[in-house]
């Protein structure tokens, strides 16, 4: 899941360094209170080990 997003977070990324907030992605998601709060994010289609 991780690089098929790498593009919305260099965006995101970019609007944080230059205005203090991201405005074009919703980045709450991500927030690093959510290991703490049990809410880890999970893709859709996870890959597996056969």
């Amino acid at each position: 899941m991780g690089f098929k997003i790498s593009p919305a977070i260099g965006l995101v990324m970019s609007e944080l360094l230059l205005d203090g907030r991201g405005k074009t992605v919703d980045i709450s998601s991500f927030c690093p209170g959510r290991f703490a709060s049990g809410k880890p994010i999970k893709a859709e289609f996870e890959y597996k080990d056969d």
